[in-house]
């Protein structure tokens, strides 16, 4: 027989123990299954025959100590041996815990535990009182070379009023297991988890003294900074899986534009298809993959492709709404790999296939037709130039002096990459549209249609600088439509307009800066009037700030995607507390 090492989760069974003040007597060990070795005398009781069936073990552990209940009874079984559940057999033994016990299963994945078995195990566990205190991940091949299928710890306890379970991926380092405890505890332990509660309002003031923040500032900070090595606390129902959680944290994670655009699922801009042959060859269509490598296609696989058609979906774009090769772009990018990445994550180990039903709730970022153009034009100019560059270069690794057409396709790259005119470069970021970064504004203070001055379109212009100052900086264009028009200021600047001069026009723009948001604001910002394309634009350089501005000393503006938005009430306290200290 092959046995595992199994010190780490007895050592682990230990700290709990200790932390619990449960003695030995009062663990219960069923050794059903003969693949752990490691323990010494930790439990005082334990059962195993392996002549003997498991049902018949637990009958016996039943007719010796039915008066016996224990504070904590750790089992594991076998697996995949056929006419045994270990689901069904983890809540048998549930019977000789004590009312406050605590249940301890080695059971496989998360998927195949909780996802994908026959019966509902949550359903199950909840009908006999009962519910999933934790759940921890153990090392990778740690059953190994008994099996190599994931294993985790699941804990199980009499239900309680706190409904999220406990996560931690277990790598048995000396703090880990008093860090599981701790989690453990905070679950059970209804006075510990008062103490440390930023909701208790009786508690929150003691936890403002301690952090010197507001508890809702503090669980913004906790939901931040969490990680599985501390653990987590998660709703069972909406937990995925731990690749699934640590994906996406790493998307949220991720500085992209593609956050300021409107977020769909992809059932609802495209149709799905699946295959168990080959598809109908329709124009326009994408291919995601179901197994490994997340590559997106927009070439039809046929029965001759290194990976056959009904390892893909086809996608087919409503094109009103999704041009397909914005979305073949956006899928092969950092995002969208990642994306598909996280979704193929809930199926990792033996099965790792992604199903209809995810394609089908991928979400994607659908800016206007115009935007997804300009993306796609982009993302074509530089795969020109990039396929350029491994042409160039091939042809230099044997010829690196004498291939004067390929030198002279070089040195106009290199030039016009670096010799780009401040105008060029204004005109190329103003087709990108409006961002976190950048906004547009056709005048700073004339009304188009009135052709009157209005204070509120001002103040528009104001409330934008003083956004990006306090945010991350961003680009004020003056002269420039929302659909990226160069419309230029001569509307309101000239001999007959609102400004005689541009000086005049610029000087007005920095004085009313200047009363709106002081001196000290009005150093953040850079001016650059430039002609672009024939028209005369102003963009304004809006740095981000060290301190907080405020317009007319009392409103705070931030920038929220492609928009300026005002925080006011516990939005504000807690910005102000994040951003400034």
């Amino acid at each position: 027989m092959i046995n595992v090492d199994g010190a780490m989760i007895f050592k682990l069974i230990a700290q709990i123990s200790k932390d619990l003040n449960i003695k030995t007597k009062d663990l219960l060990y069923i050794n059903a299954s003969d693949t752990l070795e490691g323990y010494t005398d930790l439990f005082t009781n334990t059962y195993f025959d392996e002549e003997k069936s498991i049902d018949r073990v637990i009958d016996e552990i039943s007719r010796d100590k039915v008066e016996k209940k224990f504070k904590i009874v750790f089992s594991h079984f076998p697996w995949g041996v056929r006419g045994t559940n270990e689901t069904e057999l983890s809540i048998s033994t549930l019977k000789f815990l004590d009312s406050d016990g605590i249940g301890i299963y080695l059971m496989p994945s998360f998927l195949r535990t909780f996802r994908t078995q026959q019966l509902n195990y949550l359903q199950s566990i909840n009908d006999v009182g009962y519910k999933v205190l934790a759940v921890i991940q153990m090392p990778e091949q740690f059953m190994s070379p008994y099996t190599s299928m994931e294993s985790n710890l699941v804990f199980l306890t009499k239900d309680n009023s706190v409904e999220p379970t406990y996560f931690a991926k277990y790598e048995d380092t000396d703090l880990q297991p008093q860090m599981i405890s701790m989690g453990i505890q905070n679950l059970i332990d209804l006075e510990m988890r008062n103490q440390t509660d930023p909701d208790n309002e009786e508690n929150a003031k003691i936890l403002k003294d301690i952090s010197g923040l507001e508890p809702e500032d503090l669980k913004e900070i906790i939901k931040k900074e969490a990680n599985l090595y501390d653990g987590i606390e998660e709703n069972i129902e909406n937990f995925e899986g731990f690749e699934y959680w640590q994906q996406d944290k790493e998307i949220k994670d991720l500085d992209t534009e593609y956050g300021g655009y409107k977020f769909v699922k992809l059932q609802e801009v495209a149709e799905i298809f699946t295959t168990t042959n080959v598809f109908e060859d329709k124009r326009g269509a994408v291919y995601i993959p179901a197994i490994g490598r997340t590559e997106v296609l927009e070439v039809m696989p046929t029965l001759f492709s290194r990976k056959k058609p009904h390892n893909y979906f086809q996608i087919l774009s409503n094109p009103n709404v999704l041009v397909h090769k914005y979305l073949s772009i956006y899928l092969n990018s950092e995002l969208g790999q990642k994306t598909i990445e996280r979704e193929l994550s809930k199926y990792s180990g033996a099965i790792q296939r992604l199903r209809i039903a995810d394609i089908k709730n991928l979400y994607i970022p659908v800016p206007n037709l115009g935007i997804q153009e300009e993306i796609i034009e982009n993302i074509s100019k530089l795969t020109k130039i990039s396929n350029l560059l491994i042409d160039i270069k091939k042809d230099l690794s044997l010829k690196p002096i004498s291939s004067s057409e390929q030198l002279a396709k070089l040195d106009q790259i290199y030039n016009s990459s670096l010799e780009l005119s401040e105008p060029e470069l204004m005109f190329n970021d103003i087709k990108k549209g409006e961002s976190t970064y950048t906004e547009f504004k056709q005048t700073f203070a004339l009304d188009i249609k009135s052709k009157k001055r209005e204070d509120y379109i001002i103040m528009e212009c104001v409330k934008t600088v003083a956004g990006f100052m306090n945010t991350k900086g961003g680009n004020l264009y003056i002269g420039v439509a929302d659909n990226t028009d160069i419309t230029g200021v001569e509307v309101e600047v000239g001999s007959s307009k609102l400004y005689k001069s541009l000086d005049k026009y610029l000087n007005s723009i920095k004085d009313v800066l200047k009363s709106k948001l002081t001196s000290a604001s009005l150093n953040n910002c850079e001016f650059y009037p430039v002609k672009i394309r024939g028209k005369q634009v102003l963009k304004i350089v809006c740095n981000k700030s060290q301190h907080q501005v405020f317009v007319d000393n009392k409103d705070t503006y931030v920038r929220m995607g492609p928009s300026t938005n005002k925080l006011e009430g516990p939005d504000l306290v807690k910005f102000s507390k994040e951003r400034f200290d």
